[in-house]
């Protein structure tokens, strides 16, 4: 497993909110700290969403953690009794009752097995485990009043299921700002090895955090010592850049550290942008954005001005802003970035990064698409960003845009996930016989059924090859049913018809990426500030202006009536245009109001 990549299933009730949330901060935690680990849930939804929701979510997960808390009770029938006294009505004894968890967490448990991933249950005390499992899959217990005390037992689970030969790679790399406040990548292997002449730095780094994230403070020690022995640490800068790190490490899990300590390296040090870097990522931690935003600039500020270590701060640092409610200085970066990336191709890619983060915080999918779009233009062998791409565009509904990202994926470099998904693509077309096919690549292996009318399922089901071995074995038998010849001819028309129909999906959606993949590009383009002030529109002429990066336009016109119905007054409409500039593209809306009824809207 190269990385975990884990789906949460846990409780929405109010009375599991308290234990919940501490168990889910904790993975907050882990997943700032490790690259390596990523998790989501479901959140809350209405019970008619959250199905389609969960398997969705799931699609590219490979670890399924399940928080059993304690739902209702319930008991094994053969311990109830009829009372002499009621008909109708069972009696069980309370101590043959037992706590469970809810059946939709079993239910995910269920969905999670089918599918192969990696178990991790949390199970709360007294509460029993979901029936079937108890000899297959070990369970973590918790406590409800303090769960915490499972977070060793969880991180060493999840320990073995991270990567054994996992390689870190210490030279700077263009890379989604999105992981902002992540630090140092930790491969697993690290964990219980000894410091030797074949480290470089950036082993133990690696080495130190699996001991401050597994409170093995011994440990910790130890590699901290063999650091400041080893000849990696050569002047009182390096001193620095280690103890700025081991302090930020252990701010980060609750294992020490000091705040103060870290200001004064920064003070002692303030053109390192190590120091600095690792002072605005601690300072982030604790809320406040504003400050870490202007040390994140700092930092930045060490760098020429075309540097990728500099945009790749001042990206930071515009997420911090966005984070402190400071919008207009993470414009005004954001827009800097946009005059270098029309000079530096990896400037821009950089940007695009940084922008898909700022659509997080913003909950802005248009521009994340956009973002993303524009980034597998310029570096279309970026498998994984576009499968994210793809996966995003299922989200959204924009069905077709998935699946042609899905097939541009190369044959031999898609992932399982990336199969399964492909799949779920072709279904949703009606192209069942692609559709399986994928299945069958995601998981490696077919079904077995029976003959004529199995057959006809299984087409129907797009499982081709089996049909087809199906409709074989029929025809085989003496004074076979005439459905099976009229199958085999169905089933041969088949991949013609679906292939047509992949044609014209794929067709359809060519002019839409065309249209994202220009707004891709306009918003990595300078802020446009003046604009001619007359414009021609559909129905009137409009004044238009930019004003502080808000864009307005307003015209009137008006409509006669039906002279056959004898009515001749006419009626003025007034068109207000507004939006927000972003590099060349508006976001916004219009609005008709008819004037001569007290301004009345009458259309958005």
């Amino acid at each position: 497993m190269s990385e975990i990549r884990a789906f949460v299933g846990h409780s929405f009730l109010e009375v599991d909110e308290q234990v919940v949330g501490v168990i889910l901060k904790y993975f907050d935690q882990l997943q700032e700290a490790l690259p390596s680990f990523d998790w989501v849930n479901a959140r809350e939804a209405r019970p008619e969403e959250l199905a389609k929701k969960v398997i969705a979510l799931m699609a590219d997960r490979n670890v399924f953690i399940g928080v059993c808390t304690k739902r209702e009770r319930a008991f094994d029938p053969t311990n109830a009794m009829k009372p002499w006294f009621s008909t109708g009505r069972l009696q069980v004894s309370e101590d043959k009752l037992e706590w469970k968890t809810s059946d939709w967490i079993i239910s995910e448990i269920g969905f999670a097995i089918a599918r192969e991933m990696d178990l991790v249950l949390l199970l709360e005390n007294g509460c029993r485990p979901p029936g079937g499992l108890q000899g297959t899959v070990e369970f973590i217990p918790f406590d409800r009043d303090a769960p915490e005390k499972a977070f060793g037992p969880i991180l060493e689970m999840l320990k073995a299921l991270a990567p054994s030969d996992k390689k870190t790679d210490a030279s700077k790399t263009v890379g989604p700002s999105e992981e902002e406040d992540k630090v140092a990548d930790v491969p697993a292997s690290d964990e219980d090895a000894k410091p030797d002449g074949t480290w470089d730095a950036q082993k133990y780094e690696s080495a130190y955090f699996w001991k401050v994230i597994s409170k093995d403070d011994d440990g910790a020690a130890e590699i901290d010592a063999a650091f400041r022995e080893s000849p990696h640490m050569k002047s009182k800068l390096d001193e620095a850049e280690w103890d700025s790190m081991t302090q930020s490490a252990k701010l980060s899990f609750g294992s020490g550290g000091s705040l103060d300590r870290l200001k004064e390296l920064a003070e002692a040090f303030p053109e390192n942008s190590k120091v600095i870097e690792n002072l605005a990522l601690s300072i982030s931690r604790f809320g406040n954005n504003l400050e870490a935003a202007h040390h994140y600039q700092t930092a930045a500020n060490t760098f020429d001005e075309d540097s990728l270590d500099r945009s790749r701060l001042l990206g930071r640092a515009a997420i911090q802003f966005l984070h402190a409610g400071e919008s207009r200085e993470a414009e005004e970066i954001l827009d800097r970035q946009r005059q270098l990336a029309l000079k530096d191709e990896s400037i821009e890619i950089q940007l695009l990064h940084t922008l898909r983060t700022v659509a997080s915080v913003l909950s802005d999918d248009d521009l994340e698409v956009e973002a993303m779009e524009r980034l597998v233009e310029l570096k279309p062998d970026d498998h994984h960003s576009r499968f994210s791409l793809a996966y995003k565009h299922s989200q959204l509904e924009h069905e077709a845009l998935a699946l042609h990202h899905y097939l541009k994926i190369p044959f031999d470099e898609r992932s399982a996930i990336a199969w399964n998904n492909l799949g779920v693509s072709f279904q949703h077309f009606s192209m069942p016989a692609k559709a399986v096919f994928a299945y069958q690549r995601a998981a490696e292996n077919g079904e077995t059924l029976a003959m004529s009318n199995l057959g006809y399922q299984l087409m129907n089901a797009g499982f081709v090859d089996e049909a087809r071995q199906e409709f074989d074995r029929a025809l085989a038998i003496e004074d076979y049913h005439k459905n099976v010849g009229e199958g085999v001819s169905i089933l041969r028309g088949l991949p013609e018809k679906e292939s047509e129909k992949e044609k014209e999906t794929l067709e359809a959606a060519q002019e839409k990426i065309f249209f994202f993949r220009q707004l891709g590009k306009a918003v990595t383009k300078p802020n446009v500030r003046e604009i001619p002030r007359a414009w021609s529109g559909p129905n009137c002429d409009l004044e238009a202006s930019i004003h502080e990066g808000e864009f307005s336009a307003s015209g009137e016109y008006e409509t006669k009536g039906n002279a056959l119905s004898g009515l001749t007054t006419k009626t003025r409409y007034r068109l207000e245009y507004s939006g927000k500039v972003t590099g060349t593209r508006i976001d916004g809306f219009v609005e008709r109001k008819n004037i001569d009824n007290n301004g009345t809207r009458l259309s958005l």
